[in-house]
């Protein structure tokens, strides 16, 4: 589904694909109903302070990292100007995140 937010060429189509995205990715509850039930009482704090500050870094890099991809044809127009990637910067960071985490 993020694949199609980076090819959105509107407004109204990418606040669609936004919200789809948003939709389908609920999964913190899970993971900490999971992680409570594989860990024992005197490590549950700790485990779920430790996955409530992964979650809190991974909301500082993701940003980071995506909006480096998204102007990449202009840092290295070498290897991508005249490409899809110039024409929908967004289409990178929506590739390269269900390639490491899909």
């Amino acid at each position: 589904m993020p694949i199609f937010f980076g090819l959105s060429s509107s407004l109204p189509t990418a606040f669609v694909f936004h919200a789809l995205v948003g939709v389908m990715c609920g999964s913190t509850g899970v993971t900490k109903t999971y992680l409570a039930e594989i860990v024992d009482a005197t490590n549950e704090a700790r485990a779920i302070s430790l996955l409530t500050t992964m979650y809190s870094l991974g909301m500082f890099i993701g940003p980071l990292v995506g909006g480096l991809l998204v102007f990449l044809a202009k840092l290295a127009p070498g290897l991508f100007l005249g490409t899809d990637f110039e024409q929908k910067p967004l289409l990178l960071p929506n590739l390269v995140f269900p390639a490491l985490f899909g």
